[in-house]
């Protein structure tokens, strides 16, 4: 009798267990909306991180990415529409959502981020918790992880050859830093959502625009642009970003899973930067694309351009977000007193 009324109380008990579990196949299927093409590394990267967790949670997680802005979504819109759940994940690009957040555009500070991807590294962990903690007091996103993509070039319709050719040219630029930058070595800018983009190349409404080589290509933009003037600056913020109830209401266990593989996604996004950085540049020569390198004058003249751009930009910060910046300039001033 007793074992009999083990019995059924154990089974009694699964049964509550299991009508208190969530119905994982309705509540862990996500979207990611991303800016970048679906052929360029970060979306695999991404694409390559969802493919892991579904496998790792045997298909009780799934996540559609949506590269190319598909979703319809505006890229300056990407960090609000993630904290109002609107989209359960973004790839937010930091000088895109500037307007609403302006520390986000920190790391495309003209010439202000060293093109070195150990130092990358080491500056992005370093300043991890201090970005997880802003987005998620101020906009209800938690940051899964962020990564710095190449640095960006002018690709032009016409040949640039030195500054002086920038003289009226009308680029597109995003974010007020950019914008302020294009301003200082001569050239106008001209804003442009990036899915506008080949269109407005095509058009004639610019003549040009700022990126890295990767997505220059990968877009087929070097349809539109046949030069390449090679500024090299900054590099693009990119946070992968999740809406913060939808990630507090994960099971622990998937959580963990995510949290499993963050350190092999981190460094795939930088190790595609390097090789980003090389066979970018590669398949635009290939495909008969002039690059036009920049000369030691010029490059003083930009170095200096960029100087009253930044005093400008961090005049504007609040305490909290200059309180974020001061330790990134000590970092990176660091770096080059030890280089």
């Amino acid at each position: 009798m007793m074992r009999s009324s083990l019995k059924y109380l154990g089974l009694l008990v699964c049964a509550m267990l299991l009508s208190a579990a969530p119905a994982l196949a309705e509540t862990l299927s996500w979207r990611l909306t991303e800016v970048p093409p679906a052929g360029y590394w970060p979306v695999k990267n991404d694409i390559w991180l969802t493919e892991q967790v579904a496998q790792r949670t045997n298909g009780d997680m799934t996540v559609k990415v949506f590269p190319g802005g598909s979703m319809g979504f505006k890229s300056p819109d990407y960090l609000e529409a993630t904290g109002e759940g609107l989209v359960e994940m973004a790839a937010i690009i930091g000088s895109h959502v500037a307007a609403n957040e302006q520390i986000l555009e920190m790391f495309d500070l003209p010439m202000f981020i060293p093109w070195d991807i150990p130092f990358r590294k080491k500056l992005m962990l370093a300043m991890e918790p201090d970005f997880q903690k802003l987005l998620a007091d101020k906009y209800n996103v938690y940051m899964y992880g962020f990564y710095l993509i190449e640095p960006r070039m002018i690709h032009s319709k016409e040949k640039v050859a030195s500054l002086a050719d920038l003289r009226g040219v009308k680029i597109r630029a995003m974010g007020p830093v950019e914008v302020n930058f294009t301003k200082a070595i001569g050239a106008t800018p001209v804003p442009v959502n990036w899915s506008e983009l080949y269109t407005a190349l095509q058009q004639g409404m610019v003549d040009g625009n700022w990126a890295a080589d990767a997505p220059q290509f990968a877009t087929k933009l070097h349809d539109q642009t046949r030069y390449v003037f090679d500024v090299a600056s900054a590099g693009a913020m990119i946070t992968l970003s999740v809406n913060k109830d939808k990630w507090e209401g994960l099971p622990d266990n998937v959580r963990k899973v995510w949290l499993d593989l963050k350190d092999d996604w981190f460094n795939r996004q930088f190790e595609s930067a390097r090789e980003g950085y090389d066979s970018g540049r590669k398949l635009l020569t290939d495909a008969g694309v002039q690059a036009i390198p920049v000369t030691d004058a010029d490059r003083q003249r930009i170095v200096d351009a960029a100087k009253p751009v930044i005093d400008e930009w961090q005049s504007r910060l609040d305490a909290p977000s200059r309180r974020i910046f001061e330790k990134a300039k000590a970092l990176v001033e660091a770096y080059h007193a030890s280089s």
